[in-house]
């Protein structure tokens, strides 16, 4: 995820009810299939972060599934 990606998603992430409901009220629908590619490309993020953190603290070998994943978040 790029800095204009990341700062879009901390921006979702961190407005308040308030704000969330005025930002909700202008988005068109491309704004809607961009705000959820954020929310999955984070969550993809997140998985490939536990599973580096279960494999440094398990001493599993998830290499494959990581070059598996890594080379999805590139066509992303």
């Amino acid at each position: 995820m790029n800095e204009w990606d990341r700062d879009n998603l901390n921006f979702i992430l961190s407005v308040d009810e308030r704000e969330f409901e005025a930002w909700l009220s202008q988005l068109s629908k491309e704004d809607v299939i961009y705000a959820l590619e954020l929310f999955a490309r984070h969550r993809n993020e997140l998985v490939v972060a536990e599973m580096e953190l279960l494999e440094s603290a398990e001493e599993l070998d998830c290499t494959e599934a990581l070059s598996f994943i890594n080379r999805v978040k590139e066509k992303l």
